[in-house]
């Protein structure tokens, strides 16, 4: 999908460094997935839609998905998918802290049949 930017007129205030972290981790991680897995396919697909009153970024990877009883704690600091020595586990924690400082939020979207981690930020933070 293609944006013209100069079409748009949304603007989303926010730290550039910060949001560059997020999908730099994420893009990561889905490579990382994938590569790891090594899945028939291989892919990684980001999206960005226009939501009530926000973005939602969308990282979606062919890999395996994550193991259901660490769903609920992977965004948590030093939990990790990946063998030990592979990763610090640190990542995930970051996209949800700076998401949060956004006043946004950061979760494992449960609407995509293959993995996905999307990051809610709203146009109007504090």
């Amino acid at each position: 999908m293609i944006y013209d930017l100069e079409k748009l007129s949304v603007q989303l205030v926010c730290n550039d460094v910060k949001i560059s972290q997020i999908l730099l981790n994420l893009i990561n991680n889905a490579r990382d997935a994938i590569v790891e897995a090594a899945p028939a396919e291989r892919w990684i697909k980001v999206e960005m839609s226009f939501v009530e009153d926000g973005i939602l970024l969308n990282v979606i990877d062919s890999g395996p998905g994550i193991p259901e009883e660490l769903k609920s704690k992977v965004m948590s600091s030093f939990v990790t998918t990946k063998e030990v020595g592979k990763g610090t586990g640190l990542g995930l924690s970051l996209v949800d802290r700076f998401a949060k400082e956004h006043d946004g939020k950061a979760f494992i979207n449960e609407d995509f049949s293959n993995t996905c981690f999307s990051v809610f930020l709203p146009l109007n933070s504090k």
